[in-house]
């Protein structure tokens, strides 16, 4: 009875461990929650709890992914993957795999992306989750837009934005929203596109979400950009920046520094452009991510030439 006892405390603290980290990694406080994932990892060996581990892995998978380092994230998701699957735990492999999907992504790897996302969206299917449903829905509807499908991409987004709605899940919504802003942004419908993301911003702001809040930021850049506001673009832009730097969120940084970039380019000032550009693909480089955001930058760069001696 005592070992017993003592086998239950230690997983309700591993538990409380977990449940720290996730708040740090929401916060954007990357190392703390690391350190707090770890230790509730630890115990989980200790103890033989092993869908706890797979959890865990998977939410350290997380972390390292914000951070840039996607080596890691692989690993750690792989990992998670892999004893989901020994112990059988349908849903616990679907988001695995979910998150796998993302990491191929931000490698610029689609077609390995969308189809982790598939087999995802499979098994949320067969266990009638919803919300998972919904997830892997956004995904694919991510994997679309960047290859210039916008009526799938649309599809799918308002699928999720309906389920959301439905369950009143604020932070899915305004991922929705902002994803509809991206595709009406890709259309050319530049003030559909600044309302659905002033929606997304507000509904970020509203709950603390600051990741999001970045991206929304960005993304209103992006339209003031395209309308030839400049000033009001790198206004958007820096708080976006700010924002991912706060976090620790290499990606984001990466993005942004580009997109500065680009707008410098654009209002003539060669020499602050080809600086934060370079700073942009350095930072692509060190996190090993591919795409669309790496190749606009080096097409940016190649643009602007060799610097004047």
């Amino acid at each position: 009875m005592a070992a017993a006892k003592q086998a239950e405390d230690k997983r309700a603290e591993a538990a409380a461990l977990g449940s720290l980290g996730l708040v740090y990694f929401q916060r954007g406080e990357l190392e703390r929650a690391e350190e707090h994932l770890k230790s509730a990892l630890d115990i989980q060996h200790e103890i033989g709890d092993k869908l706890g581990q797979a959890a865990t892995l998977g939410n350290l998978g997380l972390v390292y992914a914000r951070r840039g380092d996607l080596e890691k994230a692989e690993e750690h998701h792989k990992k998670s993957l892999a004893i989901h699957q020994e112990i059988r735990n349908r849903l616990g492999q679907a988001q695995a795999l979910g998150n796998l999907g993302l990491v191929y992504a931000d490698r610029g790897d689609l077609e390995k992306a969308e189809e982790q996302y598939r087999k995802a969206l499979a098994i949320h299917e067969e266990i009638g989750d919803n919300l998972g449903q919904a997830y892997n829905l956004g995904n694919l509807g991510t994997v679309y837009l960047r290859r210039g499908g916008l009526d799938e991409a649309e599809r799918c987004y308002r699928g999720v934005l309906k389920i959301h709605e439905k369950i009143e899940d604020k932070l899915s919504q305004a991922n929705a929203l902002g994803n509809l802003g991206l595709v009406y942004a890709g259309r050319g419908d530049l003030e559909k596109a600044e309302e659905h993301h002033r929606k997304a911003l507000a509904i970020h702001q509203e709950i603390g979400n600051r990741l999001g809040q970045a991206e929304a930021l960005g993304s209103l850049g992006n339209v003031y950009f395209q309308r030839g506001d400049l000033e009001k673009a790198e206004k958007h832009y820096r708080k976006a920046l700010d924002i991912h730097e706060k976090i620790g969120d290499k990606l984001g940084q990466a993005r942004q520094l580009g997109n500065l970039g680009n707008a410098y380019a654009k209002g003539g000032d060669v020499g602050r452009a080809r600086d934060l550009l370079q700073q942009a693909a350095a930072l692509y480089v060190a996190i090993g991510a591919g795409g669309e955001g790496p190749e606009t930058v080096r097409v940016a760069l190649q643009r602007l030439g060799s610097p004047k001696k």
